[in-house]
């Protein structure tokens, strides 16, 4: 049987993101396909030196930042989001592991180019998906990321003696032309898709987005979800489930739900801090609302459809968001949605019939339509019921994995049990690769 490695920059979780979630869903399809599979990891955030998801082997191996002098306070920061890894133990177990038959990265950066290394040298295809944007990405944001990563002067300002040598490791290995000499790109939202398919002329990009299993949240109780965040039973909720990070913007979401000055509203802010005193930053400007909003940054997956459950609307304020779950995973539980007009949510909620969008971050104009939704009970039942009914019949699991078996098959993996997965697409079709074409 050959096998096919994912290789995320982490799996733990202490921090289950976007990325986690697609691959604890997708993988176990996969296995039911036949493909024997390996996740080769680090052991950020997570020491744990073996595990599995869905059935599927983790291996996590030492791990480093090739920047010194590193605190460990900078080290976590990295850790928790974007830090620009390297794993030497990595690469030599994939150097080494038993039949390979693709490598397929769900990071990018140098750990990506020393995969792409092994595969080139073991002679298998290397696939890459951009799960956290490349292409599409503001300016802002991109700065943030630099200097996140200590990248940029800004960062280096009062650290002139730091020597970040993985600049020499990335000239080595060909960081900067990892892409273009990638077998495949797979892109989660159209925008990137868009550019990456204009930048990388002559390189398969593919366009796969994520999925949700509407039945688990369909199933989430309000009782539960209200007790689990301790708010009254009549009182009215808002919740944003997303890490808490500037880039998700709940900054945003909280001076918007503070200027509606309703005491029979709470809010509730679920996911990982990945941006340290982000989530202090956010109750700091709760004020002397603070008695109404819950800060969750640790909470078990299976009881986030309780969560959404309890909310009247849930809102994604991301100042930039490739593709954006957090929509679908409302959209399954039968919530009203509010996002950004970037990215993601902007291709979801572009015909306004299942959800609404606002400028990203204007809280006056999020407070309105907060207001108007909170105000109408007909028009946020109408907004669920649509985002329900495209959750559904468009983005289930089961069809992303199918346009992974599809690009497999066409880098020439070959397996042999069929996939046995829902009876009938839900949308009437049979799922299909999005590539060449316009989706």
């Amino acid at each position: 049987m050959r096998t096919i490695a994912h290789i995320p920059r982490r799996l733990t979780p202490r921090s289950w993101g976007g990325t986690e979630r697609v691959l604890s869903q997708t993988l176990p399809l996969l296995r039911r396909a036949g493909l024997e599979q390996r996740v080769l990891t680090t052991r950020a955030l997570d020491d744990e030196p073996i595990g599995d998801v869905g059935g599927v082997p983790v291996a996590r191996f030492t791990y480093g930042y090739p920047e010194w002098p590193l605190s460990a306070e900078r080290r976590e920061r990295y850790d928790r989001c974007g830090g620009n890894l390297v794993s030497f133990p990595l690469a030599r177990r994939l150097m080494h592991l038993r039949d390979l038959a693709l490598v397929h990265c769900h990071t990018g950066n140098r750990l990506a180019a020393q995969c792409l290394q092994v595969a080139r040298r073991r002679g298998v295809p290397f696939v890459v998906t951009l799960h956290g944007g490349h292409f599409a990405v503001p300016e802002d944001e991109r700065r943030r990321w630099q200097q996140r990563r200590g990248a940029s002067a800004a960062a280096a300002e009062g650290s002139d003696w730091t020597i970040p040598w993985g600049k020499v490791l990335s000239l080595m290995w060909g960081t900067r032309t990892l892409l273009e000499r990638a077998d495949a790109v797979v892109c989660v939202g159209i925008e990137e898709f868009e550019v990456a398919r204009a930048q990388l002329r002559g390189s398969r990009v593919v366009l796969l987005p994520g999925g949700v299993d509407p039945d688990v949240f369909a199933a989430g109780s309000p009782e539960r979800g209200r007790r689990l965040l301790g708010i009254p039973a009549d009182a009215r909720l808002m919740i944003c489930v997303a890490r808490l990070d500037p880039q998700k913007d709940q900054e945003t979401l909280v001076r918007a739900w503070l200027s509606l000055e309703d005491p029979s509203c709470y809010l509730a802010l679920v996911g990982p801090e990945t941006e340290p005193g982000y989530a202090a930053l956010c109750r700091q400007l709760a004020g002397a609302a603070a008695d109404r909003i819950r800060i969750v940054e640790s909470l078990a997956s299976e009881k986030v459809p309780d969560v959404l459950a309890a909310a009247q609307v849930a809102v994604l304020p991301s100042r930039h968001e490739p593709f954006g779950l957090s929509c679908l995973e409302a959209w399954a539980a039968r919530r009203c949605l509010v996002a950004a007009d970037v990215g993601g949510p902007r291709w979801l909620l572009r015909d306004g019939t299942a959800g609404r969008l606002f400028p990203p971050g204007d809280h006056e104009a999020l407070r309105a339509l907060l207001r108007e939704l909170l105000d109408d009970d007909t028009q946020r039942e109408r907004l669920a019921r649509a985002g329900a009914r495209r959750a559904q019949e468009e983005f289930t699991w089961e069809r992303r994995a199918e346009g992974l078996l599809s690009l497999y098959r066409a880098l020439g993996v070959r397996w042999t049990s069929p996939l046995v997965m829902s009876p009938t697409p839900r949308s009437g079709g049979a799922p299909r690769l999005l590539g060449e074409g316009t989706p």
